[in-house]
């Protein structure tokens, strides 16, 4: 379809660097020789967990991936469902400023030395616990953090969960 590897794409070279895969490698257009280049990706996985059992937990995913953006990407990015009505057993999600979707589950962003994503989380009737995964984030990123309202950055790499009062939070998930 007119892309530069259209013809066929050879001799890949890959290097694992600090945990993220790097490949390059030659294409052809049927007319021209080019070289690639492409980025593996990684995900995390944030499970947020309401104190009243009867309540679903929710999973929040985040990343990076070759092809995504700042914004929403069709495709990679997932939109979450609307706010439930008041009052909000559990609600958590990455907000978005985008003109029809705010609200994602899934939130990939493209490689970059630093990448925070913000992260909203809202229990009016019981506490809830955070749990995550962060053994999938490349060695690279040397810190990965959860900063809440002015408290004090939580390293994630060391601590695999956080228990909260109910209330309605504003968080950060800081990697560089």
């Amino acid at each position: 379809d007119g892309e530069w590897d259209d013809t066929y794409a050879y001799v890949p070279t890959v290097l694992l660097d600090s945990g993220v895969y790097k490949m390059w490698y030659g294409g052809y257009d049927g007319t021209n020789a080019h070289i690639g280049y492409a980025v593996g990706c990684w995900l995390s996985v944030v499970t947020v967990t309401s104190n009243n059992p009867a309540v679903e937990p929710q999973q929040l995913t985040f990343g990076m991936k070759l092809n995504a953006t700042e914004g929403f990407d069709s495709g990679l990015d997932e939109p979450a469902s609307p706010a439930p009505p008041e009052p909000i057993k559990l609600d958590a999600y990455f907000p978005l400023s985008h003109q029809f979707i705010t609200r994602l589950t899934t939130d990939l962003r493209p490689d970059a030395d630093l990448i925070t994503w913000q992260l909203k989380v809202r229990a009016d009737q019981e506490g809830f616990t955070l749990r995550w995964d962060v053994s999938q984030i490349p060695s690279r990123f040397i810190t990965v953090t959860l900063e809440r309202d002015g408290s004090n950055p939580l390293d994630m790499r060391a601590q695999s969960s956080l228990a909260l009062p109910q209330g309605n939070y504003t968080m950060k998930i800081i990697v560089s």
